[in-house]
């Protein structure tokens, strides 16, 4: 009897977590923002995170939020313009196009990155705020794409840890 009680929860904690896992499949993309231009030496200026749905069936899929913008270690305040794309059948390869118009404490960063475009197309121009004076301008590219699973993927290994165990506790009886 214990035995069948045992495997009526194993069984009942599956169906919670597919069910778990089904209602939120996002997957974060996080990314450095690099600036060079082509004065001083190239070096991170930013960096921005993104969340999408990796459930979506193959292709491409467009962002038009973030979870998180900075530039210089200020967050984004304010958005006028914000698209990104990303591969949902290769999201380590990290966001392929991003659009941007942004403000941060006291400067506007207006930019556009394209993975397909020619490096000297992917630009970024600062602005001092108030005023929106030319500060500078450059080239900007991403590094390497750092991804987070869903939270799923802790569930389901927390089921797998409580099944290990429920098995272990059963080859003792």
């Amino acid at each position: 009897m214990t035995y069948l009680k045992k495997i009526i929860v194993v069984a009942s904690l599956v169906a919670a977590s597919l069910g778990f896992s089904a209602a939120s499949n996002a997957t974060l993309i996080t990314q450095d923002i690099i600036f060079d231009n082509g004065i001083d030496p190239a070096g991170v200026i930013g960096e921005i995170t993104v969340n999408f749905d990796d459930n979506a069936l193959g292709g491409k899929q467009d962002i038009f939020d973030f979870v998180s913008f900075s530039f210089m270690g200020e967050d984004v305040t304010e958005t006028f313009v914000f698209e990104a794309t990303v591969n949902n059948d290769d999201f380590f390869a990290g966001i392929e196009f991003l659009l941007f118009d942004v403000n941060a404490p006291g400067v506007s960063y207006i930019g556009i990155f394209e993975t397909s475009s020619a490096a000297d197309d992917n630009f970024l121009d600062v602005y001092t705020q108030p005023g929106f004076n030319f500060r500078d301008t450059g080239l900007i590219s991403l590094s390497a794409a750092t991804v987070v699973s869903e939270p799923t993927a802790l569930a389901l290994f927390s089921l797998a840890l409580v099944g290990f165990s429920i098995r272990r506790k059963l080859k003792f009886i």
